[in-house]
C-alpha cells in the first residue's frame, strides 16, 4: 500500500470550509501535524499575532480573510469574542502591562475555551513535547506570544495606523512602513541636532570665559 502525502498547504486550505480543513489535518500523521504546527508558529502566527493586535473595529470579517489557511482550522469567533481578545493581546503586548497581569491572561488561553471548547494543549510522548492545539485559536497565541516576548514592539510613530508589530532586534522602536521609517530619520536627525547644538552653545561659553 503506497502511502499518502499529506502536506496541508495553505492554498489549499484557503479554498476550504473550517470544517473540511481540520478532516484534512485530521488525515495527517502525528509527525506531519508536529510539522504544520511549528511551520504556522514560526510564521504564519507572527502575521495573526499582528494582524489582531491592529484589528480596526470594523475589520473583523477582513482579519479571517487576511490570516487565509490558518483561520480555516480554528472556529469562527464571535465579532465580540475577538474583540476580547484582541483587547487581552494588547495588554500583553505593552510593555506598562503588569507581569501578572499578562500571565494571567495567557493562563486563561491555554484553558479549555472559546467556540470549539477544545483541549489547549497536545501531548507528544514521541517527541517528549506538549505542542499548542491547533485548533484552539487562544492556544496559539498563548505559545507564539511566548516565542517573541522580547520582539514586542509598539511603534512610536504617533500617526502609524498599525502600530503594534514584531521587531526584527529587541528594543526596536519604529515598523518598516516607509512613513514611519521617514519619520524615524526625523527623530533621529532631530535628536542630534539638539544634542550637537548643546554642545556647540557650552564650548560657546567656554571660550567667552
Amino acid at each position: 500500500m503506497v502511502k499518502q502525502e499529506n502536506t496541508l498547504k495553505t492554498s489549499e486550505m484557503d479554498s476550504t470550509k473550517p470544517g473540511i480543513a481540520r478532516k484534512m489535518f485530521d488525515l495527517l500523521t502525528p509527525k506531519e501535524r508536529d510539522r504544520v504546527i511549528l511551520q504556522y508558529l514560526k510564521r504564519d502566527m507572527e502575521t495573526i499575532l499582528t494582524d489582531l493586535a491592529n484589528l480596526h473595529d470594523e475589520g473583523h470579517e477582513r482579519f479571517w480573510l487576511r490570516i487565509g489557511g490558518m483561520g480555516k482550522l480554528f472556529e469562527h469567533e464571535s465579532r465580540d469574542e475577538l474583540t476580547r481578545l484582541r483587547e487581552e493581546l494588547r495588554k500583553v503586548w505593552k510593555p506598562q502591562t503588569k507581569i501578572s497581569e499578562k500571565d494571567r491572561i495567557l493562563i486563561h488561553w491555554l484553558q479549555p475555551g472559546g467556540p470549539s471548547r477544545r483541549p489547549a494543549i497536545v501531548a507528544r510522548f514521541e517527541k517528549g513535547a506538549i505542542l499548542p492545539n491547533p485548533f484552539n485559536l487562544r492556544a496559539m497565541l498563548a505559545v507564539a506570544v511566548l516565542d517573541r516576548t522580547t520582539k514586542l514592539a509598539q511603534c512610536h510613530n504617533p500617526d502609524c495606523p498599525v502600530p503594534f508589530f514584531v521587531g526584527r532586534r529587541k528594543n526596536q522602536k519604529y515598523c518598516e512602513r516607509g512613513d514611519c521609517t521617514t519619520y524615524a530619520q526625523r527623530q533621529y536627525a532631530l535628536d542630534w541636532w539638539k544634542r550637537n547644538q548643546g554642545s556647540s552653545k557650552k564650548n560657546g561659553r567656554r571660550r567667552k570665559q
